[in-house]
């Protein structure tokens, strides 16, 4: 067994059955605005005929209240909006807690984190900022090739597994709701050919067992799918819906990223719709990395087709700049594109919220 193997080998999760603190259901559950009709309504009721209390006011809100129209509870309640910090950074610590302060203001609801690596006593003070001040945090991994779920050795999957099962234990401890990311085969590892069918059935077998461990941790994974000249492995919508299906968990979705759909997809629309409610994450991502809503992203046909399939989940800011070197290296960005970080922030979240409010009725 390989070096990585070994330190995130079976010793450090013997406990296969381990149970995390109970979970607070996540905002948008369904029937929640539902429930807060009818607990108006039975406290309008109680105004209404608690002794001494029959004004015709209340008689009237009782009977009128039930029929005011309302727009759709889960996109109120679930509906959010972020920025990926690898905007600025990808080891986000204790030099960043004013940046956090500072999205705060801005209006995100929350941020996503690089978590590449374990850093427990890093993660437990970041997730306790994050609560400290309001920010809530989705979370984005990458495998590398002695960690890659599609290698023939049986010992590198298994250190795949140990190695994400042991990062959904740090993304819990930041207070991830969501871990996504390309962690289906390491970014940039090209192989000159297309997957074979033996490296999909490993991938699923090794997502088969790490996908039960994040639900009970209470941090779902989306798989995000690449380009082709980052992955060879999944590249466009069907195939990752179908990888999604074959996995066959609820803990295990899609991540949908309208920069590679941009690149890989001949109808925007329809990938959308591939994809359907398998969507748990998106990132809004323009065509050159910048700021959103300045290139040539099909927008329209994006966000309309995500509101009509109902999304109703994350909307998350992901761009990238040139300064940091090794992220922009990283990224291929090699020119600077945007004003300031501020600007690509702000002028994103007002593009967002836009088109939420234009299309998602």
């Amino acid at each position: 067994m390989d070096r990585d193997a070994h330190r995130y080998g079976p010793k450090h999760h013997s406990n296969e059955n381990r149970r995390y603190p109970s979970l607070v259901p996540s905002p948008g559950t369904p029937g929640e605005g539902a429930g807060n009709s009818i607990a108006i309504t039975l406290t309008l009721a109680m105004l209404c005929f608690t002794e001494g209390s029959t004004h015709p006011f209340f008689v009237l809100l009782l009977i009128f209240f039930p029929l005011i129209p309302t727009q759709n509870p889960g996109i109120l309640s679930a509906m959010k909006y972020g920025i990926n910090l690898l905007l600025w950074g990808a080891n986000i610590g204790e030099d960043h807690y004013k940046l956090l302060d500072q999205i705060k203001a801005w209006g995100f609801d929350g941020v996503e984190i690089p978590t590449f690596g374990p850093d427990e006593p890093r993660y437990k003070k970041l997730g306790a900022k994050l609560k400290d001040i309001g920010l809530q945090c989705t979370t984005c991994i990458i495998v590398q090739k002695d960690t890659n779920p599609l290698d023939p050795s049986p010992a590198v999957r298994q250190a795949s597994v140990d190695f994400l099962k042991q990062m959904i234990d740090h993304n819990h401890l930041v207070g991830s709701t969501m871990l996504m990311g390309p962690f289906s085969s390491p970014v940039g590892l090209l192989c000159g050919r297309g997957r074979t069918d033996d490296e999909w059935k490993r991938a699923v077998e090794v997502f088969q067992k790490v996908a039960p461990y994040a639900q009970q941790a209470g941090v779902p994974m989306a798989l995000e799918y690449l380009n082709r000249f980052e992955h060879y492995f999944i590249n466009d919508t069907v195939s990752a819906a179908k990888f999604i299906d074959e996995v066959n968990h609820p803990s295990f979705r899609l991540h949908y990223d309208t920069f590679h759909s941009n690149i890989e997809e001949k109808n925007i629309a329809e990938s959308v719709r591939a994809g359907g409610k398998r969507i748990a994450h998106v990132h809004i991502s323009e065509n050159d990395r910048s700021t959103p809503g300045e290139g040539h992203v099909h927008w329209d046909e994006s966000f309309q087709t995500l509101a009509e399939i109902k999304y109703d989940g994350w909307l998350m800011i992901e761009a990238f700049g040139t300064a940091l070197p090794e992220i922009a290296g990283a990224t291929c960005i090699w020119r600077k594109m945007f004003p300031n970080e501020e600007y690509l922030a702000t002028k994103g979240l007002a593009f967002m919220k836009k088109n939420v409010a234009k299309y998602w009725k």
